[in-house]
């Protein structure tokens, strides 16, 4: 699972099977409430199993729907990586079945794989300016 993820790619086999040993695995069922727009976040999860709907509130709007997420993609890390609110909701599409990366662990990815920090930044950055388009009334392709 984690060897489907890009953010995962630069770790070693052997250090992947360390990981894995430190996971917690967390299931939830269809229309659950996974993390809450505005929540603080110390953590961010891996999808084992299953689809997520990332959504914002806008004001003028209502629920806006930015993602859906499947197997082996990630979410949370802005929270985690920014420790500022959370930017979206997270709600279980189907039966969902994650792995929970908390941020001491993250910390110490990181540190060892600096690629990795590489790769999460490139994603957050991305994600972060999807969120501001959107919320500045702009299409999302």
């Amino acid at each position: 699972l984690i060897a489907l993820s890009p953010l995962f790619e630069p770790i070693t086999i052997k250090d992947r099977k360390v990981v894995l040993s430190k996971l917690t695995p967390k299931a939830f069922k269809a229309g659950d409430v996974i993390i809450k727009e505005g929540e603080i976040g110390d953590a961010m999860y891996l999808i084992k199993e299953g689809t997520v709907e990332v959504s914002t509130q806008d004001p003028k709007k209502g629920k806006v729907i930015i993602a859906a997420l499947k197997e082996g993609e990630f979410f949370g890390e802005i929270g985690l990586a920014t420790m500022k609110p959370r930017t979206a909701t997270v709600t279980a599409v189907i039966d969902t079945e994650l792995v929970v990366f908390s941020r001491a662990m993250i910390k110490e990815i990181i540190e060892k794989y600096p690629q990795t920090k590489k790769v999460l930044e490139g994603v957050v950055k991305s994600r972060v300016a999807d969120i501001v388009k959107l919320r500045a009334g702009t299409v999302l392709t």
